[in-house]
């Protein structure tokens, strides 16, 4: 899925089960996930950006899942509201000069790896406990990928910002399954 951002440092809403911004820059309803992208780019070697996932409701977050490990597990283990949390994501460049050899660097914070992604709890009812009574789970299926749009994307984006990522929404209310389904995933 791909997900324009109109301007930077904005946060625009989006909506998981539509797979689109909320209205009025897309069809989406709901609220689950509020999205800002911010920082700079040069070009495709310079840059300094950051993806800011922010969810709107209480109770709900992102949960970080191994890879090569069944989320449905990991649910079953973590489904207190303190371990679910809002997600900033990070990459930068820089150039070293070694001689006259230039060298990029890219680096992706210290959360990164391609191994790395996030099971997310969204539209939570809390009882007076404040216990999850009742929530959706969506998994991403891998980690997202965004960037700021410079001047020769300007040819292909009328954005700011894009996001790419590709999850899967159980529409299940409580329903810990979020096994990657081919036909219902955006």
């Amino acid at each position: 899925m791909t997900v324009e951002l109109p301007l930077k440092n904005v946060f625009y809403s989006y909506d998981l089960e539509v797979g689109d911004l909320v209205a009025p820059y897309g069809n989406g309803k709901e609220q689950h996930i509020n999205l800002l992208i911010r920082g700079v780019r040069e070009n495709s070697y310079v840059f300094d950006e950051q993806l800011i996932l922010n969810f709107p409701k209480d109770g709900d977050g992102a949960l970080e899942v191994e890879q090569t490990v069944n989320p449905n597990d990991v649910l079953k283990k973590n489904y207190k509201l303190d371990t679910f949390y809002d997600l900033t994501l990070s990459k930068h460049s820089k150039i070293l000069t070694n001689g006259n050899n230039k060298e990029i660097s890219w680096s992706y914070g210290k959360s990164f790896t391609d191994k790395l992604t996030y099971v997310f709890r969204l539209n939570s009812k809390i009882n007076s406990k404040d216990k999850v009574i009742e929530a959706n789970y969506a998994y991403l299926i891998e980690y997202p990928q965004f960037f700021i749009v410079d001047d020769t994307g300007k040819e292909f984006y009328s954005s700011e910002g894009v996001v790419r990522f590709a999850y899967y929404f159980n529409p299940v209310v409580n329903d810990l399954d979020v096994s990657y389904d081919f036909v219902q995933s955006k």
